[in-house]
């Protein structure tokens, strides 16, 4: 389903366009396949019968505040929308933007909050006064909503009846993490994104340890049952297999298949032996996705430098108040239009760190012309404080670079501040 351009048409299956879509929940007749478009911060939904694509909720523009009362869902703006639950017509979302769940009546096209205050954190309490962090996946026991919170490593419920409370299963508090097995505040995850609920246990992607692991939702105890203490890729027993950023979940019969992210493939576990084994697909061609959605380039002032010229100088600076985020991935993809004139030994560059700004050096050769470069790709950062917000920026800069005898310029700058995408407009 999709055109492989990014973007956000409705239309048949080859028409259609999306942005890094994320969550899936399937209705029990089989013909309608709900979809989080997260980037477009969009519910979509995809009719299996008659091949096309629908779009449900969400206006395109990011959320900067939440409903108070029941909207109409395509009037309503979503924030990052993520995993998904369809139980009894109303289908629950993990909305990691605001930092809730939200709930959407697919008869009514009626949507509001269901859980979480907005504010980041990881206090349970009744359901509306609760604080979430960023939730991702979701699953649900038939009684019992389940989620994840990667920017507090937490796996945390509450019940879809009544006014019942958030609990947290696992996890002690905004930006805690670890590597552990063992019960209540005792296990430590880092940055888990997958969660499913199969047989009256919870299975957790573990995402920046590599590891898949169940959690006991009655007693909250985490056991380690597939992936190593290094990323890797090898299948076999699960004491033995190696993952590299397992990913989104998703149970049939006696397999669990995940997103082995870092290493491109689908594997599953298998819930009768233990075992990891990736999933062989045949005659599958591969579509070339072009760049669209709402990445706006921005052209920086030209330079002229001098053919003595080695280094390129990359500083980004975060606005006032924000940090980089070092738990998740910032990485730019660099590329020059004219090699000859401006030659990238550097193509990709990613960091980890929790400082103001990030300052990168990089080698590069040149010779007399005119190059265009550009630097493209996600950057992280979160606001200072406990009730913090977490950004994602989708750098797309660009700049001329002349080279000429008769400058006396040494070094190419890249300087950007990033934005508080926070205020509105």
């Amino acid at each position: 389903i999709g055109s492989g351009a990014e973007g956000a048409e409705d239309g048949s299956f080859d028409e259609a366009s999306f942005n890094q879509p994320q969550g899936l929940a399937l209705s029990p007749d089989g013909n309608l396949l709900y979809i989080s478009d997260t980037r477009n911060h969009l519910l979509r939904v995809a009719n299996l019968a008659d091949g096309t694509v629908e779009t449900i909720a969400g206006t395109g523009e990011r959320a900067f505040s939440k409903p108070t009362t029941a909207s109409l869902a395509v009037e309503t703006a979503l924030a990052s929308p993520w995993g998904l639950v369809l139980h009894e017509g109303i289908l629950y979302i993990a909305m990691a933007g605001t930092h809730q769940l939200w709930s959407l009546d697919t008869e009514t096209n009626q949507i509001i909050v269901f859980a979480g205050s907005g504010g980041e954190s990881i206090d349970d309490g009744p359901r509306l006064e609760a604080t979430l962090a960023q939730p991702s996946g979701l699953t649900f026991d038939g009684t019992n909503l389940y989620w994840v919170g990667p920017e507090s490593s937490s796996v945390r419920m509450v019940p879809i009846e009544g006014d019942g409370e958030v609990r947290t299963l696992v996890g002690t508090g905004l930006f805690d993490f670890g590597d552990a097995d063992g019960t209540g505040t005792a296990a430590l995850l880092e940055h888990p994104q997958g969660i499913a609920y199969v047989n009256g246990t919870l299975y957790v992607s573990d995402t920046y340890n590599h590891k898949l692991r169940t959690v006991d939702p009655v007693g909250a105890a985490v056991v380690t049952v597939a992936g190593g203490d290094k990323a890797g890729f090898l299948d076999g027993a699960g004491a033995v297999a190696l993952l590299s950023e397992p990913n989104g979940l998703s149970r049939a019969g006696d397999l669990l298949y995940f997103a082995d992210s870092n290493n491109h493939v689908i594997r599953a576990f298998n819930l009768l032996t233990n075992t990891i084994s990736t999933l062989s697909l045949g005659n599958l061609s591969v579509i070339a996705a072009s760049q669209g959605g709402d990445t706006i380039r921005v052209s920086l002032p030209g330079q002229t430098v001098s053919p003595d010229t080695r280094e390129l100088r990359i500083r980004l600076t975060t606005p006032p108040g924000f940090k980089l985020n070092k738990l998740a991935p910032s990485e730019l993809a660099l590329s020059s239009s004219n090699p000859p004139a401006l030659d990238l030994e550097t193509m990709v560059v990613n960091w980890a760190t929790d400082e103001v700004e990030i300052e990168l050096i990089l080698p590069v050769d040149v010779s007399t012309g005119d190059a265009i470069l550009t630097a493209q790709g996600p950057v992280f950062y979160c606001r200072t404080g406990d009730e913090a917000i977490c950004l994602i920026a989708e750098l797309d800069l660009a700049l001329t670079v002349t080279v000429d005898e008769s400058s006396s310029a040494t070094q190419i700058v890249i300087d950007y501040e990033l934005e508080d995408l926070t205020i509105p407009g």
